[in-house]
């Protein structure tokens, strides 16, 4: 509820007063959309994509507890991800929507048989976001990534080539907080990649995330 009233009352105001750093607004919290930057959900947490993943884990929880519950805990189950999903669409991280897609994909592959209250069910869910799909825009987010006009996605190729690389020049890490958006605070440059597995490869080395 509250990345709600971030993305739809409170603003870029709200933004300058309680997520800068040094005065500035960090550019993880705008989503490119059709030539405008969008502010992104991120709740209580540091970042968008952080909360769009908690999202992502705690919807899928949502619908396997759905798909098991009788009612009314299934009801409220529902109402439940019927929530979350719009906010998780508000945080515009590409990488969650992924996981969530391929997390609801199982789920159908699982299950031996798909109940037509579960059909339901998605079909009403579906019809709540609408609202928010219109209004943001969003299938332009898709758009704008695959045609790369969105800034941020024609940097992550090369970001994370480049992070592939530092890895292999760093086989053994560089130490726990030295990788990452804070990173700068240690030196210099900021060594970033735009994966998390290459982040934990950069701080822990090979070995440490293979294990």
């Amino acid at each position: 509820v509250f990345g709600f009233g971030q993305v739809f009352w409170l603003g870029h105001s709200f933004l300058s007063k309680y997520y800068t750093e040094n005065g500035i607004i960090d550019n993880s919290h705008f989503a490119y959309i059709g030539g405008r930057f969008q502010i992104r959900a991120n709740s209580t947490f540091t970042s968008p994509n952080d909360f769009g993943m908690f999202l992502a884990i705690i919807l899928l929880i949502g619908v396997g507890l759905f798909l098991t519950a009788r009612r009314p805990k299934a009801t409220t189950w529902l109402l439940v991800v019927s929530i979350m999903l719009p906010a998780l669409l508000l945080t515009f991280s590409r990488s969650s929507w992924l996981a969530l897609g391929t997390g609801f994909l199982s789920v159908f592959l699982l299950r031996r048989r798909i109940k037509t209250s579960l059909l339901l069910s998605i079909l009403f869910v579906i019809l709540l976001s609408i609202p928010v799909l219109v209004k943001l825009d969003i299938f332009q987010r898709f758009s704008d990534t695959i045609s790369l006009q969105d800034p941020s996605a024609a940097g992550k190729l090369p970001s994370i080539i480049n992070g592939a690389k530092f890895v292999l020049d760093h086989p053994m890490g560089i130490g726990l907080g030295m990788a990452g958006p804070r990173s700068g605070r240690f030196g210099e440059v900021e060594i970033h990649s735009e994966n998390y597995y290459i982040l934990m490869a950069m701080e822990i080395g090979i070995i440490g995330l293979i294990l």
